[in-house]
Parts: C-alpha cells; sequence; structure tokens
C-alpha cells in the first residue's frame, strides 16, 4: 500500500480493500475499528520506493531461468532486484 493512501484512508475513515490481481477473493480490507485490540496496534509500515512488479507467465520451473531472464540486470552498480517466486495454477482449455 502506499503510504499516502493509508494516510487518506485514516483521515476519512475510509476502508482500504486490498485484493490480488491473480483471483476474484474478496482480499482483505483495513478499516478502523472501536473493537480492535487496544494492545497489539500497529506501530509500523514499510515501503520502498523506486519498486516495479513484473509478472511472468509460463516460465518453465527448472534452475537457471530466473538468472536467464534477470541476470543482464546483475552489473556493478544497478539496482538490486528483490525476487518473489509464485506458482499460479491456470486449467487448460479442453
Amino acid at each position: 500500500m502506499h503510504p499516502r493512501a493509508v494516510e487518506i484512508g485514516e483521515v476519512y475513515s475510509m476502508e482500504i480493500r486490498v485484493r490480488s490481481t491473480f483471483d476474484n477473493e474478496p482480499g482483505t480490507i483495513i478499516a478502523r475499528h472501536s473493537e480492535m485490540e487496544i494492545r497489539q496496534k500497529v506501530r509500523a509500515i514499510a515501503h520502498e520506493t523506486d519498486v516495479a512488479k513484473v509478472t511472468l507467465l509460463r516460465v518453465p520451473d527448472r534452475p537457471g531461468i530466473a538468472a536467464s531472464i534477470f541476470g543482464h540486470s546483475a552489473t556493478p552498480g544497478s539496482t538490486s532486484i528483490s525476487c518473489c517466486r509464485t506458482s499460479v495454477m491456470t486449467a487448460r482449455p479442453t
């Protein structure tokens, strides 16, 4: 979540719904509730700037594939890359 979006949601008591782009599930609602636990408050929200999300579909699940795709980005002085691998199973057409 962008910090400004969370700030505006708090100022105007708006609910924020966080949803996945991969399915139609309802997601998570960020909202202010009076019945929340007083002792378990959120203390901080971490964020990174200048981050891009890249989604690659139909990439073979074999050692070395990620290195061959992102290896050119590993030049001296380049921006670091954080990778998160997710398997998404989809139904194949019959």
